[in-house]
């Protein structure tokens, strides 16, 4: 039976495991998840000595301070390290498993997804359009991009890694996407092309509006030409944290309220559903994993169904 405290379990045993096992990006996640979530409140007691009284007293605080979500991960991560302990004879039992997984009923409706009003994003183009940016930190070529992912719903790590090439006619083809993480060894930020995608559903193809294919040529125009990604910063790969810096100077230079850059993902939904496309289809242009997904994150927005047909050279 092991010695170590939870925390000396996580460092040295569990989580070296879980590294070789997963992606870079989820091995990233799972570590903040227990380094913020787990180590701090359960961290200096012995894997041995934990009783079930101090997870119960746990959980109820995780579950009544975080989201579902959030929820489900320390969950998983706590269970997880002693099912693994308890399987290679580190630990007698596993005592989580009198504790309840968190369940969705027991939790408040998730908030409504943030959405830019028609005023909003006519000021977004404009600034865009004009370029009458105050802030250094933005490029022209970047504010086309954030107009490019409006009219197309793209998540900004799959715009990232998009290529001249993926653009087959009147679609785009996503493969790839471009994630950072951070390295605990070295204690910094690593920007990693990734030919995986976030699910199956992720790779796909999604038909250019004529917006979007307007604002892929005013990209053209302001990069270099030779290279491959369409985002491209002195000829390397756009990083994810530049991506995220730019969009709030543009918000600040529009004057639109400041919300995450997701916001224009759900936008491009919020039109899709306006036009009355039916949730399969809206569901398949989003790239989700189920149609499931689809209706739980637009529950607010969904209304009736429709076919998709040329509804995308209709919206915006």
């Amino acid at each position: 039976m092991t010695e170590k405290t939870l925390t000396e379990y996580y460092k040295t045993v569990w989580l070296p495991c879980k590294k070789i096992e997963l992606k870079p990006t989820s091995y990233d996640r799972l570590y903040r998840t227990v380094t913020k979530n787990v180590i701090p409140y359960l961290g200096h007691i012995p894997m041995c000595e934990i009783e079930l009284q101090q997870l119960l007293d746990f959980f109820e605080f995780v579950y009544g301070t975080y989201s579902l979500s959030t929820s489900k991960k320390i969950y998983e991560a706590v269970n997880a390290c002693f099912k693994f302990a308890q399987y290679i004879g580190d630990v007698p039992n596993n005592p989580m498993l009198p504790i309840k997984k968190p369940k969705k009923n027991n939790f408040s409706p998730s908030k409504e997804k943030s959405i830019l009003t028609p005023e909003e994003i006519k000021r977004l183009k404009f600034a865009i359009s004009v370029r009458t940016y105050k802030s250094s930190l933005l490029e022209p070529y970047i504010g086309w991009g954030y107009y490019f992912l409006l009219n197309t719903g793209l998540r900004p790590c799959e715009l990232l890694g998009l290529k001249w090439s993926d653009i087959k006619g009147d679609y785009i083809y996503i493969q790839r996407s471009v994630v950072s993480y951070h390295d605990e060894k070295n204690d910094n930020y690593v920007v990693l092309l990734q030919e995986t995608l976030k699910t199956s559903s992720s790779r796909r193809k999604i038909y250019l509006n004529n917006n979007a294919k307007y604002a892929l040529k005013q990209i053209a125009s302001k990069t270099n030409p030779k290279g491959k990604f369409i985002m491209q910063h002195e000829g390397k790969i756009v990083k994810p944290d530049m991506i995220r810096r730019n969009w709030y100077a543009l918000l600040k230079e529009a004057e639109v309220t400041p919300r995450e850059l997701y916001c224009l993902r759900h936008t491009f939904a919020s039109l899709l559903f306006r036009e009355n496309c039916d949730i399969k289809s809206v569901s398949h242009i989003m790239g989700h994993s189920s149609v499931r997904t689809t209706y739980d994150t637009y529950i607010h927005l969904f209304e009736k169904n429709h076919k998709e047909t040329n509804v995308l050279d209709r919206i915006i």
